[in-house]
């Protein structure tokens, strides 16, 4: 019984599963008639226009927005990637490592929209704190445009870079210019732009205002105290301004024991001294700078010799005797027999002018008798013989101060340059009896040739001319002059070949 009922529930399921169906979505047939009605339907709608475009359309329109979504994230992936590399610069210029930072600001310009402003300006400062001034300065100007406003701190950078050139002969456009930048960089904010808009003020003199903008500017730029001092001179704040160039000195005398080869910090410190009034001091670094770097030994010759005739002038404002005068002009020549001013002088002397009934000239032999820079002396007095129309004594006392000083008739050129150039009242005849003098003691001297070939000229004596600066041309080193010197003389006599011949050689030996 139980068998027979169990066959009985088989059968009957068996008969309920036949009779089961399955959702039409579920069959073959259902996707078969599907993609049979697609195709019939674009077979068929292909041949109407509108239906057409559509189709070709739709393809379209979708690998348009592949395109799209492609780009979107290829820019997307690109910006992550420009960020890390502005992180990186970031990061590399605080470590200074300039390297990493340009290579990480270049790859920023290149892939960033976002950053590209300021990595160009990073770049550029970059390249400044390298020394590349030319190519920051370049970099700033695409920042910093003339013709309208850009990136404020590029404005800000470019006038402290220019600043230096500023100066009263700076052309107007250039100034104008300067002056935009200025306007554009906005309020004063840092010494760097304090100190540009000082420039800017001692060019239009507007003194006050450069007083102030340089205050602010001396504590990052400290090279600027020298200005500052003068300007407060001017301004008649003498206190102020000795100040001033007391903070100079201790500026540059830890610039010069941090860099002792250092020349423009040198200079600096002897300028500093010398406008305290301490002579001793600058001389005392004047001859550590012969020592320490002897490559700009004719510098630092000319400027002892300036101290010297500072401290000379000092001296004759104090009223003290015409003997220690001379010492100091002694001192001056033998530093730089050429120094113009302490030549100038000393030649002042033969036209020196004392209170009471004693002459110069008596002064003057009291030196020669005190044995107090007797050489000195002869020369002075041989100028005041001259003067006076007593030619054979002015040589006498011309060759007595070349017996005892051996760079006397260097001297004595010189002053023969100087007394035949002076554009307001040459002294020809004295000029030529000093330049004798001097080439009695060498004759052959190509330096002393050339003043009396000169002297010759303005005296329009061709022929002599012509023989000293054809024995000259030899061995002077400014051989262009004399060649133009001589175009001059064979012109007057009359020779246009040689004359031309001769200025072709000037041309070709100018500067040499």
């Amino acid at each position: 019984m139980s068998e027979s009922l169990l066959k009985r529930y088989r059968r009957r399921w068996k008969s309920r599963f036949r009779k089961a169906k399955l959702p039409k979505f579920l069959t073959i047939d259902f996707y078969v008639k599907f993609l049979k009605w697609v195709f019939t339907s674009i077979t068929s709608g292909f041949k109407k226009g509108r239906v057409r475009n559509l189709l070709l359309g739709i393809p379209a329109l979708m690998f348009l927005v592949g395109v799209i979504t492609l780009a979107v994230m290829a820019r997307s992936n690109a910006g992550r990637t420009a960020n890390s590399y502005w992180q990186r610069a970031v990061s590399a210029i605080k470590a200074e490592d300039t390297a990493q930072a340009k290579l990480m600001l270049n790859r920023v310009i290149q892939d960033d929209f976002t950053h590209v402003q300021e990595a160009k300006f990073q770049l550029a400062k970059v390249w400044e704190d390298e020394g590349d001034v030319g190519r920051a300065e370049a970099l700033f100007r695409t920042l910093a445009p003339k013709t309208r406003k850009g990136f404020p701190q590029a404005h800000e950078r470019l006038v402290v870079l220019l600043a230096p050139r500023i100066n009263e002969q700076t052309p107007v456009a250039e100034l104008q210019e300067f002056r935009w930048h200025l306007d554009c960089a906005g309020k004063v904010r840092s010494s760097g732009l304090a100190m540009a808009w000082g420039r800017y003020s001692i060019v239009v003199r507007d003194y006050e205002a450069a007083r102030n903008y340089l205050e602010m500017a001396v504590d990052q730029y400290p090279e600027v105290l020298m200005t500052l001092g003068r300007i407060e001179t001017g301004l008649g704040d003498v206190d102020d301004a000795r100040a001033t160039y007391r903070k100079a000195v201790g500026h540059f005398e830890a610039e010069v024991a941090r860099t002792p080869k250092d020349y423009s910090s040198r200079v600096s410190l002897v300028q500093s001294f010398l406008k305290l009034g301490e002579f001793a001091k600058a001389e005392r670094a004047l001859q550590e700078g012969l020592i320490i770097a002897p490559e700009y030994e004719a510098n630092w010759n000319w400027m002892l010799a300036g101290v010297c005739q500072n401290y000379h002038d000092i001296l004759q404002m104090e009223g003290q005797p015409i003997s220690t005068l001379l010492t100091q002009l002694s001192r001056a020549l033998s530093f730089d027999p050429n120094h113009a001013e302490s030549l100038r002088r000393l030649m002042s002397y033969a036209e020196a002018k004392v209170e009471g009934n004693v002459k110069i000239r008596e002064i003057l032999e009291r030196v020669v008798s005190e044995a107090r820079e007797p050489a000195l002396a002869h020369m002075a007095l041989g100028n005041l013989c001259w003067l006076e129309g007593q030619q054979d004594t002015a040589r006498v006392h011309f060759d007595i101060a070349m017996s005892q000083r051996t760079d006397v008739p260097i001297m004595l050129n010189n002053m023969a340059w100087m007394l035949a150039h002076d554009e307001s009242a040459p002294d020809l005849d004295r000029a030529m009896g000093m330049v004798e003098s001097a080439l009695e003691s060498d004759p052959e001297n190509p330096h002393f040739l050339d003043t009396r070939g000169n002297i010759h000229i303005k005296q329009k004596a061709w022929r002599p001319a012509l023989n000293d600066l054809e024995k000259a041309l030899q061995g002077v080193e400014n051989k262009s002059a004399v060649h133009q010197n001589l175009a001059v003389v064979y012109e007057n006599l009359g020779m246009q070949g040689i004359a031309k011949e001769h200025r072709n050689l000037a041309a070709q030996t100018n500067g040499k």
